[in-house]
């Protein structure tokens, strides 16, 4: 008589399996044999890899290096990511570091792409070590990503709002406006403005004098004035000898030099 505690074979086969998370059969010879596998295993890193997301292309000439003292004019002009840093500044001076090498067969992309990750530091640095690897193979692709990181949207609409809400300083000459006002433009390139829209801004936020040397050197209104003699004027005003631009006015009628006309010639 058959008990229900008696099992059948094929009971006892089946307890003497184990099963993955996908069903299949392990152990005991009929599968591939069970490894253990620690609890704390997964506590510390078994391998590594490069965490690297700039990428430099590979280099065929074999004699290819990088001098240190290149590398440690660099490192001299780090960039950590902070508020106060200009990211288009960095950019400018890695690129002039960068023009003093030149090497025959190696690419501008193999050089930089090799030199930038050594000019970040803190902030930065983390940036470019969080990105996934090969993100970036490219130096424009290089220059566009750092500047969507470090150069943040508010910080474009501080420069744009300087640039279209420009007053002039009461204690300013002509040229110390001129200049703060052509730095903000330089400081973001991107900011919109046509040269028409940027002209017509600088003359509305002028001191009154000024506008009237403006005006008289037009020879009536300077707003009628063609946007490159316009800028001339601008620059030929500022310019100026003595007191920066406060006694020496084009004469009446006469008709500066333009931008299109110096580069023609």
């Amino acid at each position: 008589m058959r008990t229900r505690s008696s099992r059948s074979t094929e009971d006892l086969v089946e307890l003497d399996f184990t099963t993955e998370g996908n069903g299949n059969p392990l152990g005991n010879g009929l599968g591939r044999a069970r490894q253990t596998r620690p609890i704390g295993q997964g506590d510390a890193p078994n391998r590594h890899q490069q965490r690297q997301g700039i990428v430099p292309p590979p280099v065929q000439n074999h004699n290819f290096e990088i001098k240190l003292g290149m590398i440690n004019l660099v490192q001299n002009k780090m960039f950590h990511g902070l508020p106060s840093e200009d990211p288009i500044d960095h950019l400018d001076e890695f690129d002039r570091l960068c023009d003093l090498t030149k090497i025959n067969g190696v690419s501008e992309d193999a050089i930089k792409l090799r030199l930038f990750p050594m000019s970040l530091a803190d902030k930065a640095h983390q940036w470019e070590k969080s990105l996934p690897h090969g993100t970036i193979t490219t130096w424009d692709e290089c220059k566009k990503a750092f500047l969507a990181k470090f150069f943040s949207t508010g910080r474009t609409a501080k420069l744009r709002g300087e640039i279209s809400s420009f007053i002039q300083r009461n204690n300013e000459t002509f040229a110390e406006a001129w200049e703060r006002f052509k730095g903000y433009t330089s400081q973001c390139p991107h900011h919109g403005f046509n040269n028409e829209s940027l002209l017509s801004t600088l003359y509305r936020g002028c001191l009154p004098r000024y506008r009237e040397m403006l005006d008289t050197a037009s020879n009536g209104n300077f707003l009628n004035q063609d946007v490159d003699d316009g800028w001339q004027l601008v620059e030929n005003i500022a310019n100026s000898n003595g007191s920066y631009g406060e006694s020496m006015i084009a004469p009446t009628g006469a008709r500066p030099t333009t931008r299109s006309s110096q580069t023609k010639s």
